[in-house]
């Protein structure tokens, strides 16, 4: 009887919650509160929380190849500075400049596979700044401590983008960090190797794109904020 009465007592529990989740952050997708039926109410839920996995997910997907490419690039520049000041071979330099090139030619392969989702992610994130911006001001009007969960969420939205950024702007941050290198040869060991290398760092661009829209900086980060 008990265990009965604890079901049901769960059961509308759970369906109440399911018709104040729905009608509160969903309400755009119901003509009135009649319209609501639990099933409804649980597509709902379940869409919802997909939605915000697929997400989460996508932010960190895009942070953790970033920051392996990132450290790739530093790999290199940690082995050049080194060997800083030292006489090197046409051969050595060789090496040095098709390593460069692989890493450039291996992050724009990468971009052009996840640049939709770096747009996608970039794009839902600002979009999800800008209506909670829009809700924080809003609930001004109401209770204290709904005011302090939107600003909370607000700041945690702005925290979780700026990361995204920082961390795929790693990326064209550490392939700069080459050219001071190449910059300290020494004369007597400068060699037409030397001068395709130098040629080549300052004129390519290494980041990741946004459906080749707009590069992951960050000097974008500041065009946003």
């Amino acid at each position: 009887m008990a265990m009965g009465l604890l079901f049901l007592y769960t059961q509308a529990t759970f369906i109440g919650y399911l018709e104040r989740f729905s009608l509160k952050t969903h309400w755009y997708l119901y003509d009135d509160y009649n319209s609501y039926n639990p099933v409804k109410g649980f597509l709902v839920m379940w869409l919802s929380l997909t939605a915000t996995f697929l997400w989460n997910f996508t932010d960190l997907f895009i942070m953790l190849v970033s920051s392996a490419l990132a450290a790739q690039f530093k790999k290199l520049t940690k082995a050049m500075h080194a060997v800083r000041g030292q006489m090197l071979t046409m051969s050595q330099w060789q090496e040095y400049r098709e390593t460069y090139t692989s890493l450039t030619h291996l992050v724009k392969k990468i971009d052009d596979h996840i640049n939709v989702i770096v747009a996608l992610s970039i794009g839902s994130n600002i979009y999800f700044i800008c209506a909670q911006l829009i809700t924080e001001i809003d609930s001004i009007k109401h209770s204290y401590f709904r005011t302090l969960f939107y600003m909370y969420s607000f700041m945690f939205l702005v925290f979780r983008t700026t990361a995204v950024v920082m961390q795929a702007s790693a990326i064209n941050d550490e392939s700069k960090k080459i050219v001071p290198e190449i910059f300290m040869c020494p004369t007597h060991s400068y060699s037409i190797e030397t001068q395709r290398f130098l040629q080549e760092v300052t004129s390519d661009y290494v980041a990741l794109t946004g459906l080749k829209m707009f590069s992951i900086t960050r000097n974008f980060l500041l065009g946003v904020s």
